[in-house]
């Protein structure tokens, strides 16, 4: 077939362009560069990534190999504090997409894709005194993951109390009207004995259900007005 041919395999994320064209370089980095064995969730948000940034270069004129620093830094204005997009993230949130970015161009600077990079770096002490790079658009004010530990008590507590809808006592809830309370109690069973993650999780699962299929997604890049 001529995907098999190019590359692609199912489950590889497409990137259409508004105009229905497939970049051919773009194609080899999702699916022929380190980028193709990056987890899958990780893959499915950076995707996102690159298609909100290409949507703000297609909104002006510009392709994808065409962006400049000051597209990029028009974009973290916009992306970040601008009063025209309703839906502007955090730090956190911004260097996500950054971090995709740079993957994306750092490839394409070595391999001659691009001459230059839009994403300007600077070089800082690593944590044992080597020297990296380190985006200059990198958000400073970024929050970390708010992550809580539970003791297996705790968490069969959660179980009963928050997927089972029974009460404190551990007695089923008189108003309980959860119709899945053991399917999702099963879900919650394998991903804490397992320790995949919910992505693998959904794949492990032989239910037929949507909510537990793992589906592979095509990522179509549409430009959208007015965002």
């Amino acid at each position: 077939m001529r995907e098999e041919r190019a590359g692609v395999h199912a489950g590889d994320p497409i990137l259409l362009s508004p105009d229905f064209r497939v970049d051919e370089v773009l194609i080899l980095f999702l699916c022929r560069s380190p980028f193709a064995r990056l987890a899958s969730e990780t893959k499915r948000n950076y995707t996102d990534d690159y298609c909100l940034f290409f949507d703000f270069l297609w909104g002006r004129g510009k392709a994808w190999s065409e962006a400049t620093s000051d597209d990029l830094w028009d974009f973290e204005d916009w992306r970040i504090r601008s009063p025209r997009n309703p839906r502007t993230v955090g730090g956190a949130r911004w260097n996500r997409g950054l971090a995709a970015l740079t993957r994306l161009y750092d490839w394409a600077v070595r391999g001659a894709h691009v001459a230059v990079s839009p994403v300007v770096t600077r070089s800082v002490l690593g944590r044992h005194g080597e020297s990296v790079s380190v985006p200059v658009a990198r958000a400073k004010n970024a929050r970390g993951s708010v992550v809580h530990w539970l003791t297996p008590r705790a968490f069969r507590r959660w179980v009963d109390l928050g997927l089972r809808g029974h009460d404190v006592d551990g007695c089923p809830s008189l108003g309980w009207k959860g119709r899945l309370a053991d399917r999702n109690a099963a879900f919650a069973d394998l991903l804490f004995s397992s320790g995949v993650w919910l992505t693998e999780g959904r794949r492990c699962s032989r239910s037929r259900s949507r909510t537990w299929c793992w589906r592979a997604a095509v990522t179509t890049w549409v430009a959208s007005r007015g965002r």
